[in-house]
């Protein structure tokens, strides 16, 4: 909540201010500087050109004790501010200008403290992988439960086994989607944090996973070369630690960052919990199942965060409890509203399945059927 104080305040409160550090400087930096500064500078309430009486109530922030004036609360029909003003802080912190008063003798560092959601830019990155992972989560979805319910359905059939592919065919194009999924967000990425040094690469970094994994199932597929069996689950895994290293490294400067990024890492969590559960149950359709679901999972929750980082001005406070508390909710209710899809997914592929394999549709025999639902097998 800001502070406001009457202008014959804060002229006073300036003018208090100015004596004591002028008499600050003689001390340290002799008479003559001061005389020489003397007549230049003037109190910073007057910067705006009108009379100090018609000036409208200033916001009033403190730096070590010293009153400064947030220029951020003046209306459009005032004059701009003056030269070195910087805008407030898009990250929430103090924002320093480079000139505090347009004069040589500069006694009041001039600052801006806002709340940290409410200037916040961030790329569009949030978004590439929440489409990019629901996507994927789906069609791993479907194509599992496609292959478990056709083996379940005919005995004489190959037994089923869980696979990271997700697409018919030999070619992997479905890892080839995942190559440019991933390369749109590291680009994104790094033309976002262009002349931030090494930042980009903390941001960036979570794609390099992805695209270990579309290469090695890549060469896998088209055989390229000769790969240790099991490789892909191996680099899946590899992938996902790096995602969870990167995530658990990053600084959180609010509670709701810090909240949001901890249910982040859980789902990073359960995926390497489920491509390892798979690798050692190559079998089982339940493993294979929690492996989508952890995708998918991780898809809706880069979704919420997306929400939480638009590429423009968002209104989200990262500093309020309540915000922190939704989103712990929010959380929670996708957990159980990701396994609920696919339990739903279950039951329909199970039935479009079945009525395949009856013929039920158009008279197709069980023969053209069966070559349908061959699709499915990758």
């Amino acid at each position: 909540m800001p502070h406001f104080v009457p202008v014959d305040a804060l002229r006073e409160e300036y003018e208090e201010a100015e004596f004591l550090l002028r008499e600050e400087v003689e001390e340290s930096l002799g008479h003559q500087l001061v005389k020489k500064t003397s007549g230049i500078c003037k109190p910073h309430v007057e910067a705006t050109g009108l009379p100090p009486r018609d000036q409208p109530p200033a916001r009033i922030l403190s730096l070590g004790g010293a009153p400064t004036r947030d220029h951020s609360d003046l209306g459009a029909s005032l004059s701009p501010p003056p030269p070195g003003w910087h805008s407030p802080s898009e990250t929430g912190r103090v924002c320093v200008a480079r000139r505090a008063l347009p004069c040589l003798f500069r006694p009041f560092p001039v600052v801006s403290i806002i709340g940290g959601g409410e200037m916040r830019r961030q790329p569009p990155g949030k978004a590439v992988p929440a489409f990019g992972l629901l996507v994927v989560g789906l069609l791993m979805t479907w194509n599992t439960l496609t292959r478990w319910h056709r083996s379940r359905l005919d005995h004489a059939g190959p037994r089923f086994r869980n696979s990271l592919r997700f697409s018919p065919g030999k070619f992997p194009w479905d890892y080839v989607f995942i190559a440019v999924i991933s390369l749109i967000g590291l680009i994104s990425e790094a033309a976002y944090h262009r002349g931030m040094g090494m930042m980009w690469i903390e941001h960036a970094g979570s794609y390099l996973g992805p695209l270990l994994l579309a290469f090695v199932m890549i060469v896998k597929e088209c055989r390229l070369a000769s790969v240790p069996p099991n490789s892909d689950y191996a680099a899946a895994i590899l992938g996902g630690s790096l995602q969870y290293i990167l995530a658990a490294f990053t600084g959180s400067a609010s509670p709701l960052e810090e909240r949001s990024f901890a249910a982040l890492k859980y789902v990073i969590l359960a995926n390497i919990a489920a491509v390892s559960t798979e690798l050692l149950k190559s079998s089982h359709v339940t493993a294979g199942l929690f492996r989508c679901y952890s995708v998918i999972l991780q898809g809706t929750w880069y979704l919420q965060l997306a929400v939480m980082y638009p590429p423009g001005k968002t209104d989200w406070d990262f500093h309020s409890m309540e915000n922190v508390m939704f989103v712990t909710v929010s959380f929670a209710l996708q957990v159980v509203f990701d396994a609920v899809l696919v339990l739903v997914l279950n039951v329909l592929v199970g039935k479009y399945v079945a009525c395949r394999k009856r013929g039920c549709r158009n008279g197709v025999s069980q023969e053209e059927a069966k070559n349908l639902i061959d699709g499915g097998e990758p």
